[in-house]
């Protein structure tokens, strides 16, 4: 029973493993110091790392950039693929085991934890916790260590010395199995290093992979049963190679999702009081591998918004969403992605307090209330008696005022004439001048109907039957 559970637990971890690797690609430490990214498709290396000594053999980091090493002295190191920054970690202390430690083969058990067997028969398994430092004895395995751990389709396997290879039982060390001794063929020999590589469809739910040995300056695929070796990469590298590491290439065969607002393409879209728009999910790469399958929340809910790519939205205030996509034709955990956006909706200021021939815009790019329109022109060319006065109400002019009263009761020899100046009426004429140098017995008085002056009255008359003497003289005086 402890063995079908082991089994199963290491098909487990090299499923894990192997199924984020980058394809025909492997890790390499060779005698000068270097690590380097070995394409054995192409049979070329990239120094991604060096140092001043070489290391004995190197395993998978904790993360998709990182690797361990590990030296004669017991000294553990990270290594950083990417920035090519080397740091010692320490020395390792045995637990359950008092002899020396020379491990010079590593393979990544699970994160935190790698597992390592002494050159030197009879090969001690150890279980190094990385953190702690400790290398835990859990047994021996028979066989010295050449130089490399690998999985291999459920099993885990040493390149042992003499060229052998050796299924190890992890459980009880003890038991475990001697293959046989890998054929020199093609001149391979020196054997230190076995790895695992992804040869095809590393991100698949079935990926093809390859058993690959390294001796001299050599590499060979490696078919378990019956044990068989061919050469496919010869004189490749600068110097021996020591120890082997797979790819981790979780960011190769993992999705990545982008979200973007459809109107402004936006992957941080601001919107002015509402937004009336549609979201857009794109997964990289862009075809699945089986079929890929969206869904839509907002964050905090687990309410379903929408199951395609798009998602159309109206909303008027700000909103996270989130769309996870999973790919039918990929395994856990490289077959999901997740991406959010935020929507952010800016709320407008109140709209302004208008004037009646004002109108008032809200400009969504600004966020804020444009005002137009102006006033009518106040009219001109007025009377001087009138008045304006702009109504609110009717948005208008309202001309008021009446011109004065033309005068009444006037003398017959006045006129009036409207003063635009001083807005009153101006009286003008005279009355005609009273006739003088009259008779005595003549009166002038005016007549207001012809607006003359009449002149009435007769010379008295002359007596009559006067005396002889006597004469009759008119008194202009009396």
């Amino acid at each position: 029973m402890k063995n079908i559970f082991f089994l199963n637990f290491i098909l487990l971890i090299f499923c894990a493993l192997s199924q984020a690797q980058s394809v025909n690609t492997a890790y390499l430490s060779i005698a000068n110091g270097d690590v380097v990214l070995a394409d054995f498709s192409t049979c070329s290396t990239t120094v991604v790392a060096s140092h001043t000594d070489s290391f004995t053999d190197i395993s998978q980091g904790d993360t998709d950039n990182t690797l361990y090493g590990i030296r004669y002295d017991a000294s553990l190191y990270r290594i950083n693929v990417s920035t090519g920054v080397i740091t010692n970690l320490g020395i390792l202390t045995g637990i359950g085991f008092g002899g020396d430690i020379e491990i010079d083969s590593l393979v990544k058990e699970s994160d935190g934890f790698l597992l390592g067997v002494n050159r030197d028969a009879p090969g001690e398994l150890f279980r190094i916790d990385v953190n702690a430092l400790t290398a835990t004895l859990l047994g021996n395995v028979g066989y010295g260590s050449a130089g490399d751990l690998t999985y291999f389709e459920g099993s885990l396997y040493l390149s042992a010395d003499n060229n052998e290879l050796v299924e190890v039982d992890v459980t009880t060390p003890s038991n475990s199995t001697l293959i046989g001794t890998i054929p020199n063929t093609g001149g391979l020999n020196s054997i230190f290093g076995v790895v695992t590589i992804i040869t095809a469809d590393p991100c698949s739910i079935n990926p093809t992979y390859e058993l690959i040995a390294t001796g001299g300056n050599d590499s060979a695929t490696i078919n378990v049963s019956p044990l068989q070796a061919s050469i496919n990469c010869s004189n490749f590298t600068s110097h021996s190679i020591y120890g082997a590491s797979e790819v981790v290439s979780d960011i190769i065969c993992s999705i990545n999702l982008s979200i973007e607002e459809n109107i402004t393409m936006s992957t941080t879209p601001t919107y002015c009081n509402n937004a009336t728009t549609q979201l857009n999910a794109t997964p990289d790469p862009i075809n699945a591998l089986g079929t890929y399958t969206y869904e839509w929340t907002v964050q905090g809910s687990t309410t379903v918004l929408g199951t395609n790519a798009n998602l159309s939205i109206n909303i008027n205030s700000t909103t996270i969403y989130n769309c996870l996509v999973t790919d039918s034709g990929r395994v856990p955990p490289d077959n999901t992605a997740s991406a959010t956006i935020t929507v952010t909706i800016t709320q407008p200021p109140a709209q302004p307090t208008l004037l009646c021939w004002e109108t008032a815009t809200l400009n969504t790019t600004t966020c804020l209330w444009e005002i137009s329109g102006t006033q009518s022109t106040q009219p001109t060319n007025l009377e001087c008696w009138e008045t304006t006065t702009f109504n609110a109400t009717t948005c208008s002019w309202d001309i008021t005022g009446t011109q004065p009263a033309q005068p009444i009761g006037l003398e017959c020899w006045e006129t009036t004439t409207f003063n635009g100046t001083t807005c009153s009426w101006d009286i003008t004429g005279t009355q005609t001048v009273q006739p003088t140098n009259l008779e005595c017995w003549e009166t002038a008085a005016f007549n207001s109907t012809t607006c003359t002056w009449d002149i009435s009255g007769t010379q008295p008359s002359q007596p009559t039957n006067l005396e002889c003497w006597e004469i009759a003289t008119l008194n202009n005086t009396t």
